[in-house]
């Protein structure tokens, strides 16, 4: 086959893969962001410092479906990968609510 015809098929086949959802990347995007959007989650809802809540509110925010991958490609890979998926919510929920394990009611001044 020629090179430059080889080229061109590689670049197609690394762009459509892109749309692929169940490639490495994507899984890893969507687990990174499942992670990232649960701690945040609880730590917003627990964390007795303003400060801390207000940084995770915009982590929360920046990482959210609607910006960083779109809700079919979240659909996709949650319902093949349900399993995992519950599995890294129930730690990240854990973890959070561990480091998160009550919230004063006082208010903080830092």
């Amino acid at each position: 086959m020629d090179p430059v015809v080889r080229e061109v098929f590689e670049f197609f086949d690394g762009f459509f893969n892109q749309f692929n959802p169940y490639n490495s990347a994507n899984l890893i995007t969507y687990f990174a962001w499942l992670v990232i959007y649960v701690a945040t989650w609880i730590t917003v809802w627990r964390s007795p410092r303003a400060w801390v809540r207000f940084i995770s509110f915009v982590a929360n925010q920046v990482f959210s479906i609607g910006i960083l991958i779109s809700w079919s490609l979240v659909v996709l890979i949650a319902v093949r990968y349900w399993i995992p998926s519950l599995i890294v919510v129930l730690l990240t929920a854990g973890l959070a609510l561990f480091f998160f394990r009550r919230r004063d009611r006082t208010p903080a001044l830092s």
